[in-house]
């Protein structure tokens, strides 16, 4: 699979899924949310496996391996400063698990992820992770407000990983939306 193909495809897709473009942190979302698009390569490190898309819209699906998908909220992506976003993440894994929330009192399947996006160099800021088994309520949560997040050091990706495949696709798609003209 070509990896910049799919990262373009994506650009290209998402410029027609949401019709704002970057509201500040806090702002609102005057217009209604269109149809699902239907993306046609997301970034996979399974080539032969094929894809199933747990998303719905606003979430698009941005990496996918055996384990599990990552999807990206397109109505929560706000400008935080020239180089950095707030963006929400959601994994969904194909099994259960304990994983990084160890605190959780079951296991969880689900986790929602609330992060600074910079994406040159591509680096995170964890701001809040909260788990859920399927679409049940939350088991365990972690993390603190924006201004504690901010205020941690950039987290780098590793080459190859779950993370550097949805930060590159998630700044391919910040970045094709930035390109458009309003109106």
């Amino acid at each position: 699979m070509n990896v910049r193909w799919s990262l373009s495809m994506l650009a290209v897709a998402a410029l027609s899924v949401s019709h704002d473009l970057f509201p500040q942190v806090g702002g609102s979302r005057p217009d209604p949310v269109p149809p699902p698009v239907q993306f046609p390569s997301p970034v996979s490190r399974d080539v032969a496996r094929p894809v199933e898309n747990p998303f719905t819209t606003p979430w698009i699906l941005v990496f996918t391996d055996s384990a599990f998908t990552v999807g990206l909220d397109t109505t929560r992506i706000s400008r935080w400063s020239s180089s950095a976003y707030v963006v929400w993440f959601q994994t969904r894994w194909t099994q259960p698990r304990l994983g990084r929330l160890s605190t959780a009192p079951s296991p969880f399947n689900r986790e929602v992820i609330n992060t600074f996006l910079r994406c040159s160099p591509l680096g995170f800021k964890t701001v809040e992770t909260t788990g859920y088994l399927d679409d049940g309520p939350r088991i365990a949560q972690t993390g603190g407000s924006l201004t504690e997040g901010v205020n941690k050091k950039w987290d780098a990706s590793a080459v190859g990983s779950a993370d550097e495949g949805s930060g590159t696709a998630a700044c391919a798609i910040i970045s094709s939306r930035g390109k458009r003209k309003p109106g």
